[in-house]
């Protein structure tokens, strides 16, 4: 029937729209969903930046406190340090001149030992010279010595044979004066 026919319309019609809320709805419900995320990621950025900057600021702050706190502490800590390098400038300095007085000592030993050595060494060079200057005077006197003997014998040899050529000239002229006296004995005899 007419009323029958109307009935399921309107019921078809409702359903339509009901499914057309439902979408519209499922729409708006997703929609929402997608500004809440923005807006909440928004928020997130935001508070993120928020509690940066405050984290930064109060870190400011607690250096600033903490600086001002350990300013004399660490002004103690300087002053300490200072005397510390002080000191450790002291021993080192110290330390510096004690090996700089152990290597002048041992530099003093080195030029005492080296003189003793040359000295030595000059010593037993003078020695040598002295040595040798003995054997050249002795083998000189030698030398000398065997030429005067040399000389004494030619002197000798020189001598014996004028020597002997005087003792032949005497005889020479005894003879002679001899024959001459036996001569004149004998012209006198036959006077």
């Amino acid at each position: 029937s007419d009323l029958t026919r109307k009935c399921e319309s309107l019921a078809e019609e409702l359903q339509g729209m009901e499914r057309r809320h439902e979408l519209k709805l499922q729409e708006m419900d997703e929609d929402i969903s997608r500004q809440i995320a923005r807006h909440k990621q928004n928020w997130q950025t935001a508070e993120k930046l928020r509690r940066e900057a405050w984290e930064k600021e109060k870190t400011r702050e607690i250096k600033e406190m903490t600086i001002k706190g350990l300013e004399p502490e660490v002004e103690r800590l300087i002053s300490e340090h200072k005397m510390e390098r002080k000191k450790q400038e002291s021993r080192t300095q110290e330390m510096l001149d004690h090996q700089r007085a152990e290597l002048e000592a041992a530099h003093q030993r080195q030029i005492r030992d080296m003189k003793e050595q040359l000295l030595a060494d000059h010593e037993r060079a003078i020695d040598r010279e002295r040595e040798r200057g003995r054997q050249r005077l002795r083998e000189e006197s030698e030398r000398l010595d065997e030429q005067l003997r040399e000389e004494r014998r030619k002197q000798t040899m020189e001598i014996e044979r004028e020597k002997r050529r005087c003792e032949q000239d005497m005889r020479d002229v005894l003879s002679k004066v001899q024959e001459q006296v036996s001569q004149a004995r004998q012209e006198a005899a036959d006077a």
